[in-house]
């Protein structure tokens, strides 16, 4: 920690408590701490009514993180949860400094929860001492001899009860207690149990502000035909017939910026459209006449990428580990294997499309969005204008869906480029096909795996191969593999090959690309040796934690993954016999500091499959909240069983060629599987829950289709024809 947190407290005009936390360096560096000094990360208003508001600078993208983050305030003070509600916080130059820190930049990577849960419990603490402090002057007793709950201090031994409203006013002028006490776990009625969104009545009534719902008086609609291929340019348009539509405004180009290559940064050349209705602006696209240059992505292939791999066309080469010597005890061992794993483009699809909602007033910029990274489509927009940065103000709307592809800035910087040129309110919206054709898809990977076994059976050495598209300026560093199998000789060697299709996270990043060639090939090397898959990852894993357990952090991971596997075998009947065409698969991923292990139960038949069931085993550490939890762990089972069993995507002449859900379908009621999801809980490392659902899930599924078929399947997403 290299950060401290501070609070300042201020009554309202109500007579409530407003609490602004703060966050300063330690380091040597003024002009940060300054200007955090001024700018909170956080407002909490204990209002006179005796409710609890939040406002929060991270985003609710349906996985519920924010309600986490009020769990861990509203524990500490002492508050009722159905008095709790969540909202989120503009950015703007009075609130800046928040969103260049560690915990304000980014929701993302499944770290909202753990990121924040020492100071907001802190914070907590902090207001729930000071409101005991004026109570107990009150009473005349000792503040040790009252308790806060429930929304109220309370004082057993005589009787009374006193609602944090009726202190907050006098609390406002109280000094911030530099070291306040926290709870102790034991007591908890909050953290750790199930508990609602805390937006959860604004989502099911239709109450929640997402931006796509924003309207301003005298609003524009707009649309824009973008370059289908990446790296291409406009080199003129005919907007003759668009223009004699009804409701039609104004058509101009939008040039792409110069310089920029990261694709998050990125935005497409195009045309704009700016009419009276969004449905107008849509339709008057398709009738633009639009000349591009393609460019050299215009010839890129699958095949063609293929190709490039072989030939090692790659723009620059890693590894992320490299221990041993793998290469000398792979010629020693009693026997190799090796296997080739390939995963295919995949996109985002969120059901709320991407968009946003501008106004101008000379250099002045007014912004609704949904974004994960509202710091950097602000500082897109003003380098995107030319404009001082403090002159743009971004009010974050919840996310209607995202996983990772509202991390860019594109459809952000579209809409403010527009209403500056209109100098008033515009709605940019984008149609489904335009929230396909220009993804920032999950990446297409290419690996080569090669293993050995020593006399004994247990693996001896390891080395894999990575090829994946990407950017320079945004590389897919592979994590290094998560070989928790008790291996000295291993090396994994990650190549780049430069995309003709711009790529960016996806719900996991990259840990699904890594658990699924991963954990299909251990599965391979067990069966290769002879033993029962789970009998194989549990040995080899006791061995990671002989060689390992003396580190204070992966000797805890490794234990986790230990205690994970033993689950399964006392939990699950996990050698019974499953009826003709039907088996049952294993598999395991690390996502942060969470550990996962899934196992999936699957028929098959000719040309086609059915996940029956799948078993989750989590090991996250403290769970904050087990129902909001749950809920995430089931959604990605189903996200990442969709992309694997209907998520095939056509790469031609530089473009994919699906466009909306009649070309490309989402997995079905009827095809879900029976979830059930087991929490581990321990004190080890808190880890994330929203991302690490989902890698375990293709492995497990496809060793569950050997142990059915006898057939190795070692492609994303299946083909039907391979299952024939």
């Amino acid at each position: 920690m290299n950060r401290r947190y501070f609070l300042k407290v201020a009554g309202t005009l109500g007579g409530g408590l407003l609490v602004s936390g703060f966050l300063a360096g330690k380091e040597k560096k003024p002009a940060f701490a300054e200007t955090a000094a001024d700018s909170p990360w956080f407002f909490i208003e204990l209002k006179p009514d005796g409710g609890l508001h939040l406002r929060l600078g991270k985003q609710e993208m349906g996985q519920g993180a924010p309600s986490g983050v009020a769990m861990l305030f509203a524990e500490e003070l002492g508050m009722d949860w159905e008095s709790v509600t969540v909202d989120q916080m503009e950015l703007s130059a009075a609130t800046s400094a928040f969103y260049q820190t560690p915990q304000g930049s980014v929701t993302g990577g499944s770290w909202t929860v753990s990121s924040l849960w020492e100071p907001m419990r802190l914070a907590g603490a902090s207001v729930r001492e000071m409101l005991i402090q004026v109570a107990a002057e009150r009473l005349q007793v000792e503040p040790k001899s009252l308790e806060a709950e429930n929304g109220a201090v309370v004082s057993v031994a005589m009787g009374v009860r006193i609602p944090f409203h009726e202190l907050a006013a006098a609390a406002a002028r109280r000094e911030v207690p530099a070291e306040p006490r926290l709870r102790d776990p034991a007591s908890f009625k909050i953290i750790g149990k199930p508990k609602p969104n805390a937006r959860g009545f604004e989502l099911s009534t239709g109450r929640v502000p997402y931006s796509i719902n924003k309207r301003l008086p005298g609003m524009h609609y707009a649309a824009i035909a973008r370059c289908p291929v990446w790296g291409g340019r406009l080199l003129g348009f005919n907007a003759d017939a668009a223009l004699e539509r009804t409701g039609v405004e104004a058509v101009f180009r939008i040039e792409a910026p110069e310089g920029i290559t990261n694709p998050y940064q990125y935005y497409k050349p195009g045309v704009a459209v700016v009419a009276d209705s969004t449905w107008n602006a849509f339709k008057a696209c398709e009738l633009l006449e639009i000349t591009w240059e393609e460019g050299n992505n215009s010839n890129v292939n699958m095949d063609t990428l293929r190709q490039r791999i072989a030939r090692k066309e790659f723009l620059k080469t890693e590894l992320p580990s490299d221990w041993g010597d793998p290469e000398a005890v792979l010629q020693a061992a009693a026997v190799t294997h090796e296997a080739v794993y390939e995963t295919h483009f995949q996109p985002h699809a969120p059901m709320e499309p991407l968009n946003a909602t501008a106004t101008a007033d000379g250099d002045s910029i007014v912004i609704w969005t949904s974004s994960q990274d509202i710091k950097r489509c602000r500082e897109s927009v003003a380098a995107a204008l030319g404009i001082p940065v403090d002159k743009i103000v971004m009010h974050s709307c919840p996310c209607g869906g995202s996983f990772g592809r509202r991390s860019a800035v594109d459809y952000v910087v579209e809409a403010a480029l527009i209403a500056h040129r209109l100098q008033g309110p515009v709605k940019l919206t984008w149609s489904r096909e335009d929230d396909i054709a220009h993804d920032l898809f999950h990446p297409y990977e290419r690996s080569v795996w090669k293993a050995g076994l020593d006399r004994k059976g247990d693996l001896s050495a390891l080395t894999a191969s990575y090829a994946i598209t990407g950017s320079p300026d945004y590389w897919w560093l592979l994590h290094g593999g998560f070989m928790p199998y008790g291996l000295k000789d291993w090396k994994v060697e990650g190549n780049l090959l430069d995309h003709p299709v711009p790529t960016g996270a996806w719900r996991s990043v990259v840990e699904h690309i890594g658990a699924f060639s991963e954990e299909s090939f251990i599965d391979e090397m067990a069966h290769l040796a002879g033993r029962d898959p789970l009998a194989f990852r549990l040995e080899q894993a006791r061995k990671a934690v002989e060689q390992h357990g003396q580190d204070d952090y992966w000797g805890s991971i490794l234990a986790r993954v230990v205690r994970l596997f033993e689950k399964v075998e006392v939990t699950l009947d996990w050698r019974s016999p499953l009826p003709p065409n039907q088996g049952r698969g294993i598999a395991l991923s690390k996502f942060g500091s969470t550990v996962v292990a899934q196992v999936a139960e699957v028929e098959v038949w000719e040309g086609d499959f059915r996940v029956n069931k799948v078993e989750v085993f989590v090991g996250a550490g403290l769970i904050v909240n087990p129902q909001l939890a749950e809920n995430q762990i089931e959604g990605a089972v189903v996200w990442a069983l969709s992309a694997l069993k209907h998520g095939r995507f056509t790469l031609e002449n530089g473009r994919i060629l699906e466009s909306n859900f009649d070309q490309f379908e989402l997995l079905r009621m009827n095809e879900a599987p029976e979830i059930r999801v087991h929490f581990l809980q321990d004190d080890g490392p808190m880890g994330g829950i929203g991302e690490p659902g989902v890698p375990a899930l293709a492995p497990a599924v496809l060793n569950a289709i050997f142990a059915a078929t006898g057939r190795r399947l070692r492609n994303l997403p299946i083909e039907s024809s391979a299952l024939l």
